[in-house]
């Protein structure tokens, strides 16, 4: 087979992808929650949530800021995103089949296990930073494997490692153990200064998110993270995440396990420290209890041990491999989730049931791609047309005479659309500074990721007076320093020293969690 005939069959694998991709494109109603900032930043409110404050209601910055610079021009949010998702994630898959996969049967195989992954297809849009990372996590990964490290390739491995964590801090995990592989076999004073030049840029990002946001973690972190259930329950949600999305996409699963046990059968340390990167995110989702978008947090896993397995270099006969392509396929075709049949409209038997308690792993691309997927766009004259959408709309045109404060959940498409004269109190703090810090009503009946607070009335009344009314004395003064932290000037001396003492905990006695518990549902 001739160069040009293996180029064009690549090219051809590239565009079969770019294809199933459109086929199953859609965004999330978290998306949403990125792009009011992105409004508000390119609108000249400054990278704020609320205008009014200054809270950091994503956890991607990287993937905030492209996204921001092409909204800059398109001033469009639904299009944009879709078009912006696919160009990074086929270019993420060009970095696989042009640069690990070394033959034409590697790239096929390749390709069919992309396409048959839901949660890499699924994740590949939807508006969230996946394929970012998918694209950094692929780049990071080839030249790991390809080359040994010299000065060069060490700074711009760990300029790719912390592009990865300024685009998801959690992200870490899966490059951590081997960019710290180069730094052990390359240690000297040289090699750890050099690799520092390359992580100035989280550096940067921390330090402006402490200067302009008073904390280095966003807001998100604090409404999901610190919620006090207990780890067993959260170990066990978090099983429950692995579990269901063996049974709703058994190829990501197979593929990720499968490079673990090649990964193994290699006996080589640089492979180890690149499997031991897989172990590490995987425990940290147990450990956190999942997450509610089925396959989420397992399409960046996914393109890792993909690109481990691609270069293991294993004896295999081409026999073998194609049997392997004919597994997956059959494999991937049984799976009547599978993205080549991208199921238009939600079906609730295809939902995963939870095998331990009450809370389930949702299917969210199929939940809302009747009004939020590409291919249903003709049906409506303008997308999404979910109806959150609506409602956001209808806040807007109430604050037109004069500026709104409404308690809302679900705020993502509710929070773009009602436009920067609303001011949203989200039920579940994520949005919020002072709610995302106070306990959840329940530890006992709760959702991962939504943990829904109660909203003490005097709340509602402080922030429409835009000044503290709070009768409690205790919540009176914590909402003083959540205030001075998050609306007054940046450099008073009185800010930061509200945000040193945050950070060490004096206040956290403040906030009573009996009146926030069940006794108020």
């Amino acid at each position: 087979m001739g160069l040009d005939s293996k180029l064009a069959i690549r090219v051809g694998l590239l565009s079969a992808f770019l294809l199933v991709t459109l086929w199953n494109a859609w965004l999330a109603d978290d998306a949403y929650i990125i792009y009011r900032t992105v409004d508000n930043f390119v609108n000249g409110f400054g990278l704020r949530w609320n205008v009014i404050e200054r809270v950091q209601t994503y956890s991607c910055p990287l993937w905030m800021f492209l996204v921001s610079g092409v909204y800059f021009f398109t001033r469009e949010s639904f299009y944009t995103n879709i078009a912006l998702c696919s160009i990074v994630s086929t270019a993420a898959t060009a970095v696989v089949i042009f640069g690990a996969a070394r033959s034409v049967a590697s790239a096929s195989i390749t390709v069919t296990c992309l396409v048959l992954s839901k949660a890499f297809i699924d994740y590949s849009t939807s508006g969230l930073e996946n394929p970012l990372t998918h694209l950094l996590v692929g780049t990071f990964f080839l030249i790991y494997f390809r080359a040994t490290p010299d000065s060069p390739r060490i700074c711009v491995l760990a300029l790719i490692a912390a592009l990865i964590m300024v685009n998801r801090l959690d992200s870490g995990l899966l490059v951590g153990p081997a960019m710290l592989f180069v730094l052990w076999t390359h240690r000297s004073v040289r090699s750890f200064a050099i690799a520092g030049v390359g992580f100035l840029v989280l550096l940067a990002w921390f330090g402006f998110a402490m200067a302009y946001y008073g904390f280095i973690l966003p807001n998100t972190a604090y409404a999901k993270l610190i919620t006090g259930v207990d780890r067993l329950s959260l170990a066990h949600n978090g099983a429950n995440y692995l579990l269901t999305s063996f049974l709703t996409d058994p190829v990501t699963v197979l593929v990720i396990f499968g490079s673990l046990i090649a990964i193994i059968a290699t006996a080589s340390i640089r492979f180890v420290a690149a499997g031991a990167g897989i172990v590490l995110h995987l425990a940290y989702l147990i450990l956190i209890g999942g997450d509610f978008m089925s396959g989420r947090f397992l399409s960046a896993v996914f393109i890792l041990s993909i690109v481990a397995f691609l270069n293991c270099r294993l004896p295999i006969p081409r026999r073998a491999g194609w049997i392997g392509i004919g597994g997956m396929a059959i494999l991937g075709l049984a799976n009547l989730n599978s993205p080549i049949y991208n199921r238009m409209y939600w079906d609730p038997k295809f939902e995963a049931r939870d095998q331990f308690d009450r809370v389930r792993t949702a299917d969210e691309r199929a939940f809302y791609y009747q009004s939020c997927g590409l291919l249903n766009a003709w049906r409506y004259p303008e997308m999404p047309a979910y109806p959150w959408r609506y409602s956001g709309l209808r806040y807007a045109a109430d604050a037109v005479t004069e500026p709104q404060v409404i308690v809302s959940g679900a705020v993502g498409m509710r929070g773009f659309f009602a436009g920067p004269r609303v001011h949203i109190i989200d039920r579940v703090g994520i949005t919020d500074p002072f709610l995302s810090r106070c306990p959840p009503q329940s530890i006992s009946n709760w959702r991962i990721g939504h943990f829904e607070r109660w909203v003490p009335p005097d709340y509602v009344t402080s922030v429409r007076a835009n000044r503290n009314l709070f009768q409690d004395p205790d919540l009176a003064l914590y909402y003083d320093k959540i205030r001075l932290i998050t609306m007054d000037p940046l450099w008073s001396k009185e800010r930061f020293q509200a945000i040193i003492q945050m950070h060490l905990g004096k206040y956290t006695h403040l906030i009573d969690k009996d009146i926030f518990r069940e006794s108020r549902n």
